[in-house]
């Protein structure tokens, strides 16, 4: 191979530099440029998921997922109507959220779900009154929520049904206690095909860039 390559003409020893060179420099402009929109698009995702959590359970009473808890029954009143409230989120903001309610055990440090909505039913496969197995993500973003009595957010995560970034927020009682959290998953399944159609749109348009330069 090396006798071959010596035996060329100069002008195609460094038509092959050249290539190498420009090979070299698309991967790594077109990689930089991949991870910032990237990064774009899960904050601007992030900041979505995290604005409607913060909303929507500010118009969530504490004391009627009280209600709900306590009777354990989808056909109680106050199941319906939060049921019915929380379709809202999937209906009347964006196909891609779904919403739930939570409610951490602290007896067997596990999660249970209180309330679902058609959507979480469908695409997540959420049922009411029966455990929720969470991501180490969704637990990690859980846990801080649950220290800071704040609205956080996970990082983007994957799970068997798809990718996504969710958001949590506490449900107070009257007495400022966090009796259950409202979780919102974003699916985030279209940043994985766009990823896929940024890496071949960004290394055409930079092999486009460099061609002149190599052919001129």
């Amino acid at each position: 191979m090396w006798k071959l390559f010596r035996n060329v003409s100069l002008n195609s020893k460094v038509m092959v530099l050249t290539l190498c060179i420009t090979f070299v420099v698309v991967l790594a402009t077109g990689g930089i440029a991949l991870s910032l929109q990237m990064k774009e698009m899960k904050e601007q995702l992030t900041k979505q998921v995290v604005g409607f959590a913060s909303l929507w359970s500010s118009t969530i009473e504490g004391e009627e997922v009280k209600k709900i808890i306590h009777a354990g029954n989808i056909s109680d009143p106050s199941y319906q109507k939060i049921y019915e409230h929380l379709n809202l989120i999937n209906e009347k903001n964006s196909p891609l959220f779904h919403g739930f309610i939570l409610m951490p055990d602290e007896t067997n440090k596990k999660l249970y779900s209180v309330v679902s909505s058609k959507s979480s039913e469908e695409v997540i496969g959420i049922e009411a009154f029966q455990p929720y197995d969470a991501s180490e993500e969704f637990s990690k973003a859980l846990q801080n929520t649950l220290v800071t009595k704040e609205v956080t957010s996970s990082s983007l995560y994957d799970k068997k049904d798809g990718s996504w970034i969710s958001a949590i927020s506490p449900i107070e009682d009257s007495g400022g206690n966090i009796i259950a959290l409202l979780a919102i998953h974003a699916d985030a399944s279209n940043i994985d095909h766009f990823q896929s159609e940024l890496i071949y749109s960004t290394f055409a348009d930079q092999i486009r860039q460099v061609s002149p330069n190599i052919t001129g």
